[in-house]
């Protein structure tokens, strides 16, 4: 059995900027982490990568999160 994930990627590819959000499930509500926005053709993977580095140095109960690890954002939902 698998657990549903407790942390969405939201992005937005544009024409003109790249956009990324970071949401977590925290006491059975989603909110809104962060978010960053880049040129065109940034790649999401390192927006999303800076967006999750800076709420886990804000909050260090999410660094022991197993969805917020650096090697695991990649496989984090999308929308």
């Amino acid at each position: 059995m698998t657990r549903p994930p407790r942390t969405l990627a939201v992005i937005d590819a544009g024409g003109a900027t790249t956009s990324v959000s970071l949401v977590a499930q925290i006491d059975k509500r989603w909110r809104l982490m962060g978010t960053m926005a880049g040129p065109a053709g940034t790649p999401e993977s390192a927006l999303l990568a800076t967006v999750a580095e800076r709420v886990r140095s804000v909050d260090p109960t999410l660094r022991t999160w197993p969805d917020m690890q650096v090697g695991v954002l990649d496989a984090v939902p999308i929308l």
